[in-house]
């Protein structure tokens, strides 16, 4: 139709000359000049609108190749574990609420987000089934797992010889540290180990980190430990001065630092290595630890950096940390 509307602009434009030039030589030359730039400028405009159209359809190819590279097809076996799952039509996942930016809940509407709650996330979309997110203590999670009340725990989950006994780990997102946090007044107080020699020293009940700051009495350091209920009543503690330190993981450490800003402080050369941010299933689920291990070297670990950035600021935002 716009074309059709260019010609018939197109053949008024040259009658409009004619009818002015009059019939002249002159002006038959002058109305042939005219229609021929009308035709040029035709042309013109016909071959931009092909290009515009060609851009469009390149983009939106692009787009969808995009889409498709963040979304991967898997194969995968459908064992025992996997089958109960599409039977009951939903995935029962369990976190501990306050875990930012593994996994944490909004107060306000309820719903769960962090780096392991997106594993969890896709692994159902994969599974082709929803999601049921069960919030509770990092210790209850735990115990609920090992009683098949859940079916993937997607709280920060250490691989140590003990849970091993009782449950499989998926491979890890990163590799990780703890470090103690502490009152920024007191940063230079501590820097090393031996430094909290008759500190009082907390941390998350049922944790790794918990067990690191017992294992500091095999060291020869004697400390008073607190086992707190969760990482943000640790880290309260620590605020109101009832403790001198909590022991945190690097990216859960981080984002109370950010939260705290100027009144916590994280302080490194208090140590420890560990495997951070993994999963965990129940002892014979390989063909759901498939899936889980895939999503997370596939779709995680590629960008687990920038998920974590993006996570940190989201759960502090949302949980008001430090307001």
């Amino acid at each position: 139709m716009r074309k059709w509307n260019k010609v018939l602009a197109g053949l008024l434009t040259a009658s409009m000359v004619w009818a002015l030039t009059g019939c002249g030589s002159s002006s038959t030359e002058e109305a042939a000049e005219a229609t021929e730039a009308v035709a040029a400028e035709e042309t013109v405009e016909e071959t931009a609108e092909e290009e515009t159209t060609e851009e469009e359809e390149t983009t939106e190819e692009e787009a969808t190749e995009e889409v498709a590279e963040e979304k991967p097809t898997y194969e995968y076996e459908v064992g025992d574990a996997i089958k109960e799952i599409q039977d009951r039509g939903y995935l029962i996942v369990g976190i501990d609420s306050g875990y930012v930016p593994y996994c944490f809940t909004d107060p306000a509407t309820g719903e769960s987000y962090g780096v392991n709650v997106e594993v969890a996330k896709r692994v159902a979309e994969v599974l082709g089934v929803d999601i049921e997110i069960v919030s509770e203590t990092f210790s209850a999670v735990l115990s609920d797992l090992a009683v098949d009340k859940i079916d993937l725990v997607a709280a920060m989950v250490v691989n140590t010889e003990e849970r091993a006994e009782i449950m499989q780990f998926s491979d890890s997102l990163r590799q990780g540290y703890d470090y103690i946090l502490v009152r920024t007044e007191d940063v230079d107080k501590y820097t090393d180990k031996a430094s909290l020699e008759g500190a009082i020293l907390t941390a998350n009940n049922g944790s790794v980190q918990l067990t690191h700051a017992q294992q500091l009495a095999d060291e020869g350091i004697n400390v008073n430990i607190v086992a707190s209920e969760s990482v943000a009543d640790a880290v309260l503690q620590v605020v109101s001065g009832t403790a001198d330190a909590v022991v945190v993981s690097d990216a859960n450490g981080l984002v109370y630092e950010l939260g705290y800003e100027g009144e916590l402080s994280l302080v490194k050369t208090v140590n420890w290595e560990n495997d951070t941010a993994s999963l965990a299933v129940n002892i014979g689920d390989d063909d759901l630890l498939g899936v889980v291990n895939q999503v997370i070297n596939n779709e995680i670990v590629p960008n687990v950096d920038e998920l974590i950035e993006e996570q940190t600021e989201l759960g502090v935002s949302l949980l008001g940390i430090g307001k």
